[in-house]
């Protein structure tokens, strides 16, 4: 978390946990609360795009289509400063780092979303197969 006086983006101090084919939400919110709904926020995991919302509305243009129909925020929300976003039907590669940045501070976080699968209603952590 980068703090640059006035409100800065607070995430979660623990990895996100979510199982391939689920919905997960990834916590993301202004600290002290403030509107963010004129300003730009993007998500982003490595090189990709993954969210971003300019100008009072949600902007496709930059979106890596591999995000695509499966990533939003809760527009209604922005308004108390939350951006989280939901990452709808989990994919193995979506497994790793992503940052929310709040563009009009320079203020950014970065939140860690591991994923696991299900087998016989054992939950396996991809980390513990990794060879």
């Amino acid at each position: 978390m980068l703090f640059l006086g006035g409100a800065k983006l607070i995430g979660p101090s623990k990895p996100v946990l979510g199982l391939v084919g689920d919905d997960v939400i990834l916590p993301c919110s202004l600290q002290p609360a403030e509107s963010v709904a004129e300003a730009t926020v993007e998500w982003t995991k490595s090189n990709s795009t993954v969210f971003v919302y300019r100008d009072g509305r949600e902007s496709y243009q930059d979106q890596t289509p591999y995000f695509r129909q499966r990533a939003t925020l809760f527009l209604e929300q922005l308004k108390n400063g939350n951006v989280s976003l939901k990452l709808s039907r989990l994919q193995l590669s979506d497994d790793g780092n992503y940052t929310c940045k709040w563009i009009k501070s320079g203020s950014e976080t970065s939140i860690q979303v591991r994923l696991g699968w299900t087998d016989r209603l054992t939950i396996h952590n991809l980390q513990e197969q990794a060879p």
